[in-house]
């Protein structure tokens, strides 16, 4: 069985996730876990210690965020042998990646943007993950899963490799991008009520 020492439940599954299964870590990533513990009540704690992020949710909670179409739940489980069963509802996966896409570009330029908030390596980590989740909600929209996790790895590195700051300068570059991805999953995942949910 599994054990952690600040986890005093039962753990059911331990999921890697993050930039180590996209395989496009650096030296500043981080250990991104999920852990899923017994329990149908609503559970969700986190861990950090050093470069270490663990979070802990409850069997029920877990299942909640798959049904959700929550993506980081849904790229655990799509990267690892479980008994999760997904029903794919495209009305949630365009609501759950679009709204979680957005932010992540919002945050991006609050983070390259002088102010309180500036972290360059952040906003542009941001900037890949609005890109990355709409790549993957395309993913999902059309086999019933994610079946590359590495599809975006070279927007990655360009991003990462652009020395200036310059807020400008990504918007120009790739809100191009953004938006033609917008556009393709606009039309693989339609909010129609009446749209053809799909199951796998």
């Amino acid at each position: 069985m599994i054990t952690h020492p600040k986890i005093h439940e039962n753990i059911l599954y331990f999921f890697r996730y993050g930039s180590k299964v996209y395989g496009n870590n650096t030296e500043q990533s981080d250990d991104d876990y999920i852990v899923v513990v017994e329990g149908e009540e609503e559970l969700e704690y986190g861990i950090h210690e050093g470069n270490e992020n663990i979070t802990v949710y409850s069997d029920g909670t877990f299942k909640r965020l798959i049904q959700e179409h929550d993506i980081a739940a849904l790229e655990c489980v799509f990267s690892n042998e479980t008994n999760y069963l997904f029903e794919l509802n495209l009305s949630q996966l365009r609501r759950s990646i679009s709204a979680v896409a957005s932010n992540s570009f919002v945050k991006c330029k609050k983070k390259l943007i002088d102010g309180p908030d500036y972290n360059p390596y952040v906003g542009k980590k941001s900037l890949f993950h609005s890109l990355r989740i709409l790549d993957f909600g395309i993913q999902i929209a059309e086999h019933g899963k994610i079946i590359n996790f590495a599809s975006c790895n070279d927007l990655f590195f360009e991003i990462m490799n652009i020395e200036s700051d310059d807020w400008t300068i990504y918007r120009q570059r790739f809100e191009p991008i953004a938006k033609k991805l917008k556009s393709h999953f606009k039309k693989v995942a339609p909010l129609d009520k009446d749209a053809r949910n799909k199951k796998w």
